[in-house]
């Protein structure tokens, strides 16, 4: 078995990655957390187009209606919040409707 140990000191190669900067780690960090935010409006988007009901026609035509269902209110808000989507002045009770807002260039 000691024939296969290094015998020089510098022979000896490393097994770990090298260790990272501060700077480095923060920047990682923060393109994981774009990318995540980024995921979650996609998908809190998806819910939306999914749960709610579409409006083609009539004078809601192009809103979605929450059909006061908890989550999608909230989810509707959140995202209106976020500036990605409005809410229609209209709503009754909890019954709210949302609609995206046309500028892809929110974020």
């Amino acid at each position: 078995m000691r024939q296969f140990l290094p015998t020089a000191k510098d022979s000896w190669v490393s097994l770990s990655p090298p260790m990272k900067t501060d700077k480095e780690l923060i920047k990682e960090l923060k393109d994981e957390i774009k990318s995540l935010k980024s995921e979650i409006i996609d998908l809190l988007d998806e819910i939306m187009r999914e749960k709610c009901l579409f409006h083609s026609g009539g004078p809601r035509g192009g809103w979605w209606d929450s059909m006061a269902i908890t989550y999608t209110c909230h989810i509707g808000d959140r995202l209106v919040e976020l500036g990605l989507w409005e809410r229609h002045p209209d709503g009754v009770g909890r019954r709210w409707f949302y609609r995206p807002i046309a500028n892809e260039n929110v974020l």
